[in-house]
Parts: structure tokens; C-alpha cells; sequence
């Protein structure tokens, strides 16, 4: 009995210890499980600085740059003469009109010379009358010579050219007659000549025809005719021959001898009327030759004498040049010039912004320096890969460290056509290559001072009435979408829906991007960092402070 108590006692101690184990596995469970379900229950919480409201508002894009502030209208006032300061008459910030004297140089030595000039002068035009007188009688003497038909030299001309013309005229008329002559068989010594040869050929002609019909072989074989050319002369009959031919054979050789002769006339005839319509053809080409020569001579004369009246007239302007003393008149002009020169004036109107004059010293070099300090410029420059998009006209804004959060309004207004240069007037390579710009200031009364620097913002764009976020408040989601975190209000205070909503993106500039799309509105509450809640999508968060 005892035994088995003691069996039971440590069965039942075994089993406490068994349940123990059970029941704090039990509680373990419950207290996970009891977590888990609060962790549930738990809202997750966004700050409100984490947030931002959509706003309409201006759009604006801009390229950054720096310049330095100048003076539109800046006039440098030098001098060129080396003559001592004697006074200096403003100092730097006084305000000056245009014509006021600013210093004035020693000009006691030029005073002297002008006197010197003046003198001279004097003494040079009383000398000069006389050869005025001279230079202008010699002229009009001459020319009222030309005028009345007096000059010797063209009366001769023409003369020449009369008689030259006058011996064309005749040798023309001679060579027309003579050649009329010709043409009409009037020529009595070619007429003569002619009718001998022919009476001698008739004669020829009618003695071998006699022969012919006594005796055929009289004349055979010989040319009884010329046909315009020289036979051999006749065959003299040999001494001593007799028979009843003999005396018409000799009658033959008579009268082709006669033949012979009258054509050698003829040709002689023929050859010297030639002879002579080429002398009188030749008369005529040098009668005419004489009278051109003889106009040209006329011309010439008469260019001699226009030339000769002209040079007169020279004589007449330089001794009224000598006598007017032109050059002395413009030493001295030069000399009163230079006296004016040693008055330095304002040659417009402005501030003085420096001075470099000192008295004592030579007055050669810049002098002053006269700004417009209420029309001001900015001298700037842009990028090579700016210079697309920057125009003339292209509005812009300026502030300065000097002037704190004042923004100031330009205007592009000039960009050069061409690069930087380096001093050699070589393109300058060892930087960034940039163009020149100039920028006018157009806000009235601002605190900008010449020299102070700035900086300057190129507006390429402004949109008005447009929504804007920043950068990091995009992503984009599965589907490749640009998208935008918002929260939807709910019915209990401070808490909101957490929603995708997607958009379209257009301008952006260095710190926003433009949005639009369904559902986007002014009003909107956006996450500012949506990667953070991205996985609370769909559910609700609570707004904390």
C-alpha cells in the first residue's frame, strides 16, 4: 500500500511538472497572439512637415550666371597734350553737365604762339595783292585774245587747215574727172593709140587674107591677131629671095611691123593712163592726210591755248592762295584748337566716378571718368551650351550680396556674335568658352552700384497658374508610371487615406517639375518623400504635429 502511495505520489508530480510546461507554452502563445493584434490595431503616424499642400502658383525656368555692374553710358575724358595740370576743378560723386570745366592744363606758351601766328599773317597778306593783280590782268589778256579770234597760234591753224582742205577738195575733183574720163572712152591718148592698133590690125588682116587666096602658104602658121597678147615681130624676108610673091610678102612685113608698134603703143597707153589714175588715187589719200594732220594741229592749238588760259588761272588761285595765307590761317586754327584743348570739359552729362588728373602734373592720358549711375548695365556672359537658348530681349533677375533679398528686373540686350577673345584677339580655349552679354537693368531706384557683383537668373520660361512639386515627391510605380503619394481626407479628425495617384510631368527647372493629370487639383495633400509610405498605400495614417 505504502508503496503504490508512493508510485501515485510521483506520477502526479510528474505530471504537475508536464502541465507547467504546457501551460506556460499556452500563456506564451496568448501573450504573442495579444500583441500581434494590437501591433494590428496600432495607426501608423506622418509628420505634418512631411507634407505639403498643392498650390497653384508661377512657374519659372532659368539659367544661373554671375556679372558685374556698369555704367550704360561710361565716357573716358582725355587729353593729348603734355602740358602741366594748372587746376582741377570736381572731385569723385559730383555731378557734372555737359560743357562744365573739369581742370584746366598751363597754356601760356601756345597764347604766344598764336600772337606770333597773327602777326605773320598780317606782314603775308599785305605782300600778296600785287600778285594777284599780275596773275589776273595776264589772264584776262590772253583770254580776250582767244575770245576775239587774236590767238596767232590757232589764226595759223585754220589757216593751214583752209588751204590743206582745199588742195583734198581739188585732188578729189581731178581724180573724178580723170576716172569719169576713163569710164566714158574719153581719153585721147588711149583713144589714139587704140585706133592705130586697130587700123594696123585691119591692114594685117587684109594682106594675109590676099595671100591666102594666091598663095596658101603665104602666112601660115603665124598670129595675125594679138588677142590681148605681144607676138613675136615679123620675119623679115631673106635678101636676094625673088619671085611674084615677094612684094606682098614685104608688104605683109611692113605692115606687121606697123602692127607690132601701134600695140606697143597701146600697152605704153594703157600702162601710163593706169600710171596716172594711181598718181591722182594717191594725190587724194595725201591731200586728205594733210587735212586731218592740219585739224589735228587745230585741235592742238586750241587745247594749247584752253591749257595756257587755265594755267593763268592757277597763277590767279595761287597768288590768292599766297596772299590769303591758307596754310598760316590753318596753323593758326590748329593752334586755337589747341588753346580750347587745354580747358577740359564735361562732354556730357553725368557723375564723376574717378580722377586722374593731378595739378602739377602732365595732363596727357584719361583724365576722368564721367557714368550714367542711374542707367546701369550688367556685364555677364553665357555658356556655349546656354547660348541656344538664351536670346536678346529674354527677361531677367539680379540680385546681389550688397543688396540683401532685393530682386532687381533686366533685360537681355546685346550677346556677342562671337566667343571670348584672349588679348591676341585669338578665341580664348583655355576655359569654358563663353559669350559676351550685356544685361540693362530696368527696375527704377534699385541699391546697385557700379562694381558690385551679382547674380543673374535667364527666365527661358514662366508659366503662370500651374502645379509644381518637388523632385524627390515622384516616383515611379510597377506599371512604369510617374506617380505622386496623397492623402485623402477621413471622417476622423487627423487621419487620411494614403492613395497612388498618378500624373503627367512637363517643365521642371533645378528644383520642381510641373504636374497635371486626372484628379490632380490645387488642394491636394502630397507626401514630400513617398518612398517611406510607399507600403502604406491603401491604408490609413494619422497626422502628427
Amino acid at each position: 500500500m505504502e508503496k503504490r502511495a508512493k508510485q501515485f505520489l510521483h506520477q502526479i508530480g510528474k505530471n504537475r511538472i508536464r502541465y507547467i510546461i504546457y501551460g506556460l507554452i499556452c500563456l506564451l502563445l496568448i501573450v504573442s497572439i495579444v500583441q500581434l493584434i494590437r501591433k494590428k490595431m496600432e495607426v501608423q503616424t506622418i509628420a505634418a512637415g512631411d507634407t505639403a499642400v498643392l498650390e497653384q502658383a508661377e512657374f519659372t525656368n532659368f539659367i544661373s550666371a554671375t556679372g558685374t555692374v556698369e555704367s550704360a553710358k561710361s565716357t573716358l575724358v582725355y587729353s593729348t597734350l603734355a602740358n602741366l595740370v594748372e587746376g582741377v576743378y570736381v572731385e569723385v560723386g559730383d555731378y557734372v553737365e555737359e560743357g562744365q570745366l573739369l581742370a584746366r592744363l598751363d597754356n601760356q606758351a601756345i597764347v604766344g604762339q598764336i600772337e606770333s601766328q597773327e602777326a605773320s599773317m598780317r606782314t603775308a597778306s599785305a605782300t600778296g595783292a600785287q600778285s594777284i593783280k599780275s596773275a589776273r590782268e595776264s589772264y584776262d589778256q590772253f583770254k580776250y585774245a582767244q575770245e576775239k579770234g587774236l590767238n596767232s597760234s590757232i589764226n595759223s591753224a585754220e589757216s593751214q587747215v583752209a588751204s590743206a582742205y582745199e588742195g583734198y577738195t581739188q585732188a578729189v575733183k581731178t581724180y573724178k574727172r580723170y576716172r569719169e574720163a576713163l569710164e566714158a572712152g574719153e581719153n585721147i591718148a588711149l583713144l589714139e593709140a587704140e585706133y592705130a592698133y586697130e587700123t594696123a590690125q585691119k591692114r594685117c588682116e587684109l594682106l594675109e587674107k590676099v595671100g591666102e587666096e594666091e598663095e596658101p602658104v603665104l602666112g601660115s602658121g603665124s598670129n595675125n591677131g594679138h588677142d590681148g597678147e605681144e607676138e613675136e615681130p615679123a620675119k623679115e624676108p631673106e635678101s636676094g629671095e625673088t619671085g611674084p610673091l615677094e612684094k606682098r610678102e614685104w608688104q605683109l612685113y611692113e605692115a606687121q611691123n606697123k602692127r607690132d608698134l601701134a600695140w606697143a603703143h597701146l600697152k605704153a597707153a594703157r600702162t601710163t593712163v593706169n600710171e596716172t589714175l594711181a598718181d591722182y588715187r594717191s594725190a587724194v589719200e595725201s591731200t586728205r592726210q594733210a587735212y586731218e594732220d592740219a585739224l589735228t594741229n587745230l585741235e592742238a592749238a586750241r587745247l594749247a591755248a584752253d591749257n595756257q588760259l587755265q594755267s593763268y588761272a592757277r597763277s590767279i588761285s595761287s597768288a590768292e592762295a599766297g596772299a590769303d595765307n591758307s596754310s598760316a590761317r590753318i596753323a593758326l586754327r590748329q593752334l586755337k584748337v589747341t588753346l580750347d584743348d587745354t580747358e577740359i570739359t564735361a562732354p556730357t552729362s553725368g557723375t564723376v566716378t574717378a580722377v586722374y588728373a593731378r595739378i602739377g602734373q602732365a595732363g596727357s592720358g584719361l583724365l576722368f571718368i564721367i557714368e550714367d549711375i542711374n542707367d546701369l548695365v550688367i556685364e555677364t556672359s553665357v555658356k556655349e551650351y546656354d547660348i541656344g537658348t538664351v536670346a536678346v530681349g529674354m527677361p531677367v533677375t539680379i540680385k546681389s550680396n550688397a543688396t540683401g533679398d532685393d530682386l532687381y528686373e533686366g533685360l537681355v540686350t546685346s550677346i556677342a556674335p562671337t566667343s571670348i577673345k584672349t588679348s591676341q584677339g585669338t578665341t580664348d580655349i583655355s576655359g569654358e568658352v563663353e559669350f559676351a552679354t550685356k544685361v540693362k537693368v530696368t527696375s527704377p531706384g534699385t541699391r546697385l552700384r557700379i562694381g558690385m557683383n551679382v547674380r543673374l537668373n535667364y527666365i527661358t520660361e514662366q508659366l503662370a497658374n500651374v502645379l509644381s512639386v518637388p523632385y524627390e515627391s515622384i516616383y515611379t510605380n510597377q506599371a512604369g508610371e510617374s506617380c505622386i503619394l496623397i492623402l485623402e481626407d477621413r471622417p476622423k479628425a487627423d487621419f487620411y487615406l494614403v492613395k497612388e495617384l498618378p500624373v503627367k510631368t512637363g517643365s521642371e527647372n533645378d528644383l520642381v517639375i510641373t504636374i497635371s493629370g486626372s484628379g490632380v487639383r490645387a488642394g491636394l495633400r502630397l507626401i514630400n518623400e513617398p518612398d517611406s509610405y510607399q507600403a502604406l498605400i491603401g491604408k490609413e495614417i494619422k497626422m502628427a504635429g
